[in-house]
């Protein structure tokens, strides 16, 4: 809390009143806002608490030890500093300013024990240090750096620089401040233009970059971020937004080159992958009502870095001959998505508020791999959130929930877990993976959004009328996967291979993993699925106590309980379970639970 405290006033001496005063910062006011975020948790990545030996004995490393000591305790605090001042009487500047790298207890100040060494602002921690203000590991990040220009041609407000942008929640795009376990923060280089003076609808149009190459280089993987969106106005109780996003990553293989090339058809793509998101946002207000209606398809093409081969004809072999294929690497984005919202505040006189809700959201799949279509809805950046724990230990986190729960062997990013204790993770630990990035069942629980999901839930929010600062919130939340997707790429290399013991050999072959998946497995001319086509990814109940102090000082407080669905439990019987275990032994999935404390407070 210290060098945190100490890093606003160090931002307030800069900028110090007698600077507004010259006139040199004209009109310069300084906001921000103060947040802290604590978690106790348990079981977030494999939700297995313990194994089972059946004989009572301990479980050595050459039969599967566990994976993690899989226990979370921790706070971290993100303080973020608005600086706002006129250039000219037209043009407005806005810079703001972030430290939240380090967590209590860490480097950056003595602790009680004197083992800590305070932090410095040295060359690679200075003022948009490594990352350049687009992660948590500088110092000081400069999250936002723009400038806005009134009235161009009488009636277009242009806005120029790094900015936000979006609404916190929205399962399209949003790029902002987070809530999630880490409190990271993104932010995009745009041109925007807002013109507010047209009859019955605001016009809001974007674009700029994501990814960008340096100057004098090549392009790379860039990615180019354009967008319009059409506000309804002057229309009592109702929202309506029109929106059509475009994400466009640029290709790095050859120029002009739409297709596979070379002898086995495996060549780099030269062409882009273009992304359209189109849809819209409505809310309607009547007393104490209010329902949110949000919907989105997805349009263009959905271009891979090379095409992916698979046996189709199962003679162990995908060299693309003769009853062979490829999953295309050109396929149409066809996915889709909606959420729905809804509820009721009822006031009881002398009693309490009483605000039942309801919440259901619907994102497509991807129904086979080999298809030239890609029905998996995919957003451009999304912020979607539903359930406490769920949201907050989302993909994009430094811990993922379920990223520990073992994966099959030969998927993108899974690899072996070092069972034995050797030292080195190879074939010899077994038949067990885990996830080393966060896709498949890693991540792939809560890790992209309304990708092949079905998600709903129900709650109520109670507040007393002689505690009225007091909210209570009990809820619950149910998630699925919305479709099974068929991935019969070829499984193993040689027809030595047999079981899921020698999946590696499908190593890099994989793109777009989905889960859950149908397999093919070629040494036993055989299909698996895992998670045994289960569908039901697991359900979340949580209470939620919120105490606002103020209009600008708010806590909360709450404990979480996921429980692991149908699908997680067999995948984790299987993957665990396959594996030469000591006679007896057994694996179980248990809960994740989480208790938090947070705190916001904004000046």
């Amino acid at each position: 809390m210290k060098k945190l405290l100490g890093s606003v006033l160090a931002i307030a001496m800069l900028v110090q009143p007698g600077f507004a005063s010259a006139e040199l910062l004209k009109n310069f006011k300084l906001g921000g806002s103060i947040d802290m975020q604590s978690n106790a948790s348990r079981n977030v990545m494999d939700m297995v608490t313990r194994m089972d030996t059946g004989s009572g004995d301990a479980i050595g490393a050459g039969n599967f030890q566990r994976q993690f000591n899989d226990r979370l305790n921790n706070a971290q605090f993100r303080v973020m500093v608005n600086m706002d001042w006129d250039v000219l009487d037209d043009v407005h500047a806005k810079i703001t300013l972030r430290k939240n790298d380090k967590a209590w207890g860490t480097v950056g100040g003595t602790n009680i024990t004197g083992n800590s060494a305070s932090q410095t602002l040295t060359a690679n921690t200075a003022i948009g240090g490594v990352g350049g203000g687009w992660d948590v590991g500088s110092v000081i990040a400069i999250d936002q750096a723009y400038v806005k220009i009134d009235k161009i041609m009488g009636h277009i407000d242009a806005t120029v620089g790094r900015q936000y942008y979006g609404d916190a929640g929205d399962f399209v795009l949003y790029v902002g401040p987070k809530s999630a376990y880490g409190l990271a923060t993104t932010a995009a280089d745009l041109a925007r233009v807002d013109i507010f003076s047209m009859p019955y609808v605001n016009l809001t149009g974007i674009a700029g970059k994501v990814a960008g190459s340096a100057v004098g280089t090549a392009a790379g993987a860039d990615v180019d971020l354009r967008g319009i969106e059409l506000n309804l106005k002057d229309v009592e109780n109702i929202n309506f937004n029109l929106f059509v996003y475009n994400r466009l990553t640029h290709a790095t293989g050859p120029l002009g080159n739409f297709q596979a090339t070379t002898a086995n058809g495996l060549g780099l793509n030269g062409g882009n992958d273009n992304l359209y998101v189109y849809g819209f946002r409505s809310k309607v207000t009547f007393g104490g009502f209010t329902g949110k209606l949000k919907a989105a398809m997805n349009g263009g093409e959905n271009r891979q870095p090379a095409a992916v081969a698979w046996d189709g004809d199962r003679d162990f072999t995908d060299a693309t001959t003769t009853g062979d294929g490829l999953t295309p690497a050109v396929a149409a984005y066809k996915g889709y998505a909606f959420q729905l919202d809804a509820e009721y505040k009822a006031e009881v006189e002398d009693v309490a508020s009483f605000t039942p809700w309801l919440h259901y959201a619907f994102g497509s799949g991807r129904h086979d791999l080999r298809d030239n279509q890609n029905e998996g809805f995919t957003a451009i950046a999304q912020d979607y959130q539903a359930g406490t724990l769920y949201s907050r230990f989302n993909g994009t986190t430094a811990m993922p929930l379920g990223n520990g729960i073992p994966c099959v062997l030969g998927a993108v990013g899974c690899g072996h877990f070092d069972a034995n204790g050797s030292g080195t993770f190879t074939a010899a630990d077994g038949g067990v993976g885990i996830m080393s990035t966060p896709k498949g069942v890693a991540g792939g629980i809560a890790g992209n959004g309304l990708q092949n999901r079905m998600i709903w839930g129900a709650g109520l929010k109670v507040t007393p009328a002689m505690a009225n600062k007091l909210t209570v919130a009990l809820s619950f939340f149910d998630y699925r996967w919305a479709d099974t997707t068929k991935d019969r790429i070829y499984w193993c290399a040689s027809t030595g291979c047999t079981g899921i013991e020698a999946g590696e050999a499908l190593a890099g072959k994989q793109t777009n993993l989905l889960l859950p998946n149908t397999y093919h497995n070629g040494a036993v001319n055989t299909e698996f699925g895992t998670g045994r086509g289960q569908r039901h990814i697991g359900s979340e109940l949580d209470l939620d106590l919120t105490w606002k102090h103020s209009d600008n000082v708010t806590f909360q407080a709450g404990v979480a309980s996921f429980r692991p669905g149908k699908y997680i439990q067999e995948v984790i019987r299987d993957q665990y379970n396959a594996v030469t275990l000591a006679p007896g032994s057994r694996v179980s999935a248990n809960p994740t639970i989480l208790a938090y404390g947070d705190m916001h407070i904004k000046f």
